[in-house]
């Protein structure tokens, strides 16, 4: 805890032709295809052999091969250009720009011809048992890694629920099996099928099933759970003031989703924090809910009018909040807010306060972009650029590194919130009720039957209740 790493202590799990340029093999050392050679003695006729064509590395990748990786204006304007065609950008690899082990690599097989991937559920779990299986990963991988950590606090994830549910549930759950007590924080990335839909399709009740077992099952095995919904919903007059946003553009949404989750976890990665990650999923936990809770903020923070005219954006609803909605508890981080900004935030905190939310505060420098963000920012958004650091010289031995000078990268003002509330209720409503109508009708979806159903739904209402005060 707020020491240097030179790589994310991190497991990153994806089919294998979603990695695209990404492979095992980097500074760190190069990692063999796993594959065994062809042993000649064996076989003394023609051999006939057949390789799969490379995948080239992005535009943005060369550069940062021929510069110090740190951003340069030829990488921070490749980076542009390549959001203006945004046809190039292949895989989400193209902007990745730290190295990882090769244990941290792990690919899993491409589905095979007819095999359901969209909210298969139980085929999730499968996958992740027979992976564990042919590779020993909680043995051999995830031990390593708990191994290297000097001071394990527990596990963050993140994890797209439509493809990843069930095999994420399955990973949770021998994790819990041998770490009853260590904290875990999950971000469930939400599929584009609202619970609160109101049509028949059979795929998309199979995938609303399959979230609503994930979201039941975190609420046992999980301590915060913070649901995104699917960026296709978010409310396009809350990002109006930003350049060429377009909320179906992965690239530009995982980055502001980056921002704010960096930013709501950013007391975690100071040196002198008291907080650990059990401490930080137990802050808000004090005041009746369950594990559940809601991510928000804004990003640039120019102007204080975002506090009066409700424009914090919110992660959790399709829509705009209605006023009946009632926050319980929140943590706000606030990151480079100019003066103005932080006399009006200070006022619409003490607003929240008095109707009753209790509300955690702390100020943190501004979000440095890195060069690989979405150009989605005016230059006027900026703030803190041109500060000198020192950089070093890759070209001297490690031991005789020479001191340069450099600018840091531009910055952002960021508000971030974590709360509860009885909007929370509002989800497991939806969920319970599309499930209910689905029933009505005779219809089963997700590899249950009907009285799994009818569970599912009893323990949906439930956790409802656990956040249905004023809804």
């Amino acid at each position: 805890m707020g020491k240097s790493t030179y790589s994310p202590r991190a497991l990153i799990f994806d089919r294998r032709a979603n990695f695209g340029p990404l492979g095992k093999g980097n500074a760190f050392g190069d990692v063999d295809s796993g594959e065994e050679p062809a042993d000649d003695e064996t076989w003394n006729g023609h051999i006939e052999e057949h390789k799969q064509a490379v995948i080239p590395k992005s535009l943005y990748q060369s550069q940062m091969d021929e510069t110090d990786g740190l951003g340069t204006k030829e990488t921070e304007g490749n980076s542009r250009r390549l959001l203006q065609n945004s046809n190039e950008i292949r895989y989400w690899s193209d902007f990745n720009r730290v190295f990882y082990v090769p244990r941290s690599i792990q690919a899993l097989p491409d589905p095979t011809y007819g095999e359901v991937v969209s909210g298969n559920w139980d085929g999730g779990m499968d996958l992740f048992a027979r992976f564990n299986e042919e590779t020993s990963l909680m043995e051999d991988s995830f031990r390593q890694l708990l191994e290297e950590s000097d001071y394990f606090q527990g596990l963050h994830v993140v994890n797209d629920v439509d493809t990843f549910g069930g095999f994420t549930n399955a990973l949770l759950t021998a994790f819990r099996d041998e770490f009853s007590k260590m904290p875990t924080l999950t971000i469930p990335l939400l599929s584009s099928a609202l619970p609160t839909w109101t049509g028949t399709n059979t795929q998309a009740t199979t995938m609303i099933i399959n979230e609503a077992l994930y979201l039941r099952s975190l609420s046992e095995i999980s301590s915060m759970n913070l649901p995104i919904l699917d960026p296709s919903y978010w409310q396009s007059d809350q990002w109006s003031h930003l350049v060429n946003f377009d909320n179906h553009n992965t690239y530009q949404t995982s980055a502001i989703l980056s921002t704010l989750l960096e930013t709501s976890t950013f007391p975690l990665r100071l040196s002198n924090a008291r907080a650990d990650l059990a401490s930080f999923c137990a802050q808000l936990q004090g005041h009746g809910t369950g594990s559940f809770y809601q991510l928000a903020g804004y990003v640039p923070v120019t102007t204080s009018a975002i506090f009066s005219s409700q424009l914090l954006f919110d992660t959790l609803s399709a829509k705009h909040r209605a006023s009946q909605i009632q926050d319980w508890a929140c943590s706000h981080v606030t990151r480079g807010f100019p003066p103005s900004v932080i006399t009006a935030y200070e006022e619409w905190r003490s607003d929240c306060i008095g109707r009753g939310t209790y509300v955690s505060s702390i100020t943190a420098p501004a979000y440095p972009l890195p060069s690989s963000y979405p150009s989605i920012f005016r230059e006027s958004d900026f703030v803190g650029a041109g500060v000198v650091i020192p950089q070093m010289d890759k070209r001297a031995p490690p031991q005789h590194h020479l001191r340069q000078s450099m600018s840091l990268p531009p910055a952002v003002s960021v508000l971030s919130s974590i709360s509860t509330s009885s909007e929370i209720a509002m989800l497991f409503a939806g969920y319970a009720e599309h499930i209910q109508k689905s029933l009505g009708r005779g219809a089963t979806a997700g590899g249950i039957d009907a009285d799994e159903t009818r569970e599912l739904i009893s323990d949906l209402w439930t956790l409802h209740d656990s956040y249905d005060r004023v809804y």
